[in-house]
């Protein structure tokens, strides 16, 4: 992915993770706030790249511990949110969820998120389901060794885990009260994408003292 196309996606990643925070009421942030997470963010990514290439590993997830006994290859997320954060740090995703379809700035003819509609197209990643109508015996057909699972919001599919878990590992996130920056280090940990994870925050940063400038 070329870093024009990589910046356009992880803006969208941004800003759809925001607005989903916000929607939900449970954090507002100052700008220092932004900075002293964003240095979190990329200090837990440092200290995950350490290990990374080292499986099995044990990963704290919004639904207690998840251990991984190798690097996923085939990921499916029920999340149209989370999507984005995975085709952020070049996670393998072959399915995902979708919202409405053909919505204007929002979605394309599959009910994918603008901001990384050409990335999921590239990557040939499916359509899994539509939001309003989870079925956890479509993510079957795509044999995933990961799948991805908001734990709140309109794109949760939290209520299918007990059956999404008999198909495959499945990494819950709860992206209402934490900032991209931790949601995307959190993925990257899960997917063995460290270094992808820590280079899109570092890029981050790096634009926006581009822009301050």
């Amino acid at each position: 992915m070329t870093l024009v196309r990589k910046r356009k996606v992880i803006n969208g990643v941004v800003s759809v993770l925001l607005a989903g925070t916000l929607a939900g009421s449970l954090a507002a942030c100052s700008s220092e706030g932004n900075s002293t997470t964003s240095d979190e963010g990329a200090s837990e990514s440092k200290a995950a790249s350490s290990d990374d290439g080292e499986w099995p590993r044990t990963i704290d997830t919004d639904n207690g511990e998840l251990t991984l006994e190798a690097k996923p290859e085939r990921i499916v997320s029920t999340s149209v949110t989370l999507t984005g954060s995975l085709l952020a740090v070049d996670a393998p995703v072959v399915a995902s969820g979708a919202t409405g379809e053909n919505v204007e700035d929002l979605s394309d003819e599959y009910g994918f998120f603008i901001q990384w509609s050409d990335e999921a197209k590239e990557q040939g990643v499916e359509k899994l389901w539509d939001n309003t109508s989870p079925d956890a015996e479509r993510a079957v057909g795509y044999a995933p060794d990961l799948i991805v699972v908001a734990k709140n919001f309109g794109d949760s599919a939290f209520d299918e885990i007990d059956r999404l878990e008999q198909i495959a590992p499945v990494l819950v996130v709860d992206y209402s009260d934490a900032s991209w920056q931790e949601v995307t280090t959190k993925i990257g940990e899960a997917t063995g994408q460290e270094e992808e994870a820590e280079d899109v925050i570092a890029d981050f940063d790096n634009r926006i003292d581009e822009v301050r400038d």
